[in-house]
C-alpha cells in the first residue's frame, strides 16, 4: 500500500480519494491528448492509479503528483511499444503494415517550423536591443531581463524614475517595429 504524507508528517486517511480526485482528472488529460481515445485513456489512467497505489512509494503528499506523472509516462511507454509490437506481429502475419503508433502521439514538443520562427524573432529582437542606444537599452535589460523596478534602475543609471519609463516605452516601441518590420518581409 502507498503511503503519502502531509506536511506534518501524518498519514492521509483516505490515499484512494487524495489520488482519485487531485490528479485522476489530470490523467486523463494527460493520456487523452497522446491517445486520441477517451476509453485507452481511462484504462491508462486506471493503471497508472493501480501502480501507484501497488507500488510502496511513499513520498511527501506534494511530491505524489510527480510520482503519478512519472508512473503515466512509464504506462504511456509500455502501451506504445504494445501497440508497435502488435502492429508488427500483425503486419508479419497478413503482410499488410499498420501504422505507426507512434505516429498518432501528440507530441508537446513544438514543431520545426515554430522552433525555425522562434530562432528568427530571437535574432530580430536581439538585434533590435543591440540597436538601441546605449541608455535605452540599459533601461530595458534591467527592465524586462533583470527585474528590476524603475526606481532601482533610476537609482543605478543616475536618472529619474519617468525617464526609466521613457527609456523603456521608446525600447519596447523599437522592439515592436522591428517584429513587424520582420513580419512584412
Amino acid at each position: 500500500m502507498c503511503m503519502v504524507r502531509d506536511k506534518r508528517g501524518g498519514s492521509l486517511a483516505n490515499i484512494t480519494a487524495f489520488v482519485a480526485v487531485s490528479v485522476r482528472a489530470e490523467l486523463l488529460t494527460y493520456f487523452r491528448r497522446r491517445t486520441l481515445s477517451t476509453t485507452v485513456a481511462e484504462e491508462l489512467a486506471h493503471e497508472t492509479l493501480v501502480r501507484f497505489l501497488e507500488g510502496g512509494y511513499e513520498h511527501a503528499a506534494s511530491e505524489a503528483r510527480a510520482v503519478v506523472f512519472g508512473i503515466a509516462r512509464h504506462v504511456l511507454i509500455d502501451h506504445i511499444r504494445a501497440k508497435r509490437h502488435e502492429s508488427q506481429t500483425r503486419a508479419a502475419r497478413t503482410g499488410h503494415e499498420d501504422p505507426d503508433p507512434f505516429d498518432q502521439v501528440e507530441s508537446d514538443a513544438p514543431s520545426v517550423e515554430r522552433i525555425l520562427q522562434s530562432r528568427d524573432e530571437l535574432a530580430v529582437a536581439s538585434a533590435a536591443i543591440e540597436a538601441m542606444p546605449p541608455r535605452v537599452r540599459e533601461a530595458f535589460v534591467l527592465a524586462r531581463l533583470h527585474g528590476l523596478r524603475h526606481a532601482e534602475i533610476a537609482a543605478r543609471m543616475g536618472i529619474s524614475s519617468s525617464m526609466v519609463e521613457k527609456h523603456i516605452m521608446d525600447a519596447t516601441a523599437r522592439l515592436l517595429l522591428a517584429m513587424k518590420k520582420k513580419d512584412l518581409r
